[in-house]
């Protein structure tokens, strides 16, 4: 078998990088490729972002959960065409850059290098829309949309590199348009 291609995708909350991923997971099967996808336990720039002291004394739990992570796509290497992943230590690098935690940046090289680390995002309005319209918005999904905090994380993520991938409209074009990325 070929190299296993790794794929990570980052954003903020409800931009749609789940959805996207089954989208992109219903083409490359239909095209004869294997994939296995995993949810990364790092969850980034959500959840307990909300209390600044549970966030910095959680740093380290972000990473060991990346690391475990690290550990279900080593073993599926050479075993598959694909991993897609749902956040990748990125989205922890963005929380402790947004917050101005202490991040232990050095161990970043250990890390295993993704071939692609795709940064999706929606229009805001269209991202807000999303939240309002989910059936189980909690009160975490509402803290999201606080404007300095999202234009310090997309001012982190732009810094980063990753590809930008619009994920507003068709979600089988736009999977067909990473799908054309990640295959070349």
């Amino acid at each position: 078998m070929a190299k296993t291609i790794t794929v990570t995708f980052d954003g903020h909350d409800c931009v749609g990088k789940t959805s996207l991923i089954s989208a992109l997971v219903h083409r490359l099967t239909k095209d004869g490729y294997t994939v296995t996808t995993l949810r990364s336990m790092t969850r980034g720039f959500n959840a307990e972002r909300l209390n600044h002291s549970k966030v910095s004394k959680n740093v380290w739990f972000y990473i060991s959960a990346w690391l475990i992570t690290e550990k279900e796509i080593s073993q599926v290497l050479g075993h598959v065409d694909f991993v897609l992943v749902d956040r990748s230590y990125y989205s922890t690098l963005v929380l402790a850059r947004v917050f101005e935690l202490q991040f232990p940046e050095f161990i970043l090289p250990l890390f295993l290098r993704p071939d692609f680390s795709i940064m999706v995002y929606v229009k805001e309005e269209e991202r807000l829309r999303r939240i309002q319209k989910k059936k189980e918005a909690s009160a975490l999904d509402y803290v999201t949309s606080n404007e300095d905090l999202i234009r310090k994380a997309d001012e982190v993520y732009s810094s980063l590199g990753l590809i930008p991938i619009d994920n507003e409209g068709d979600l089988l074009k736009v999977a067909a348009k990473v799908q054309a990325i990640i295959t070349r």
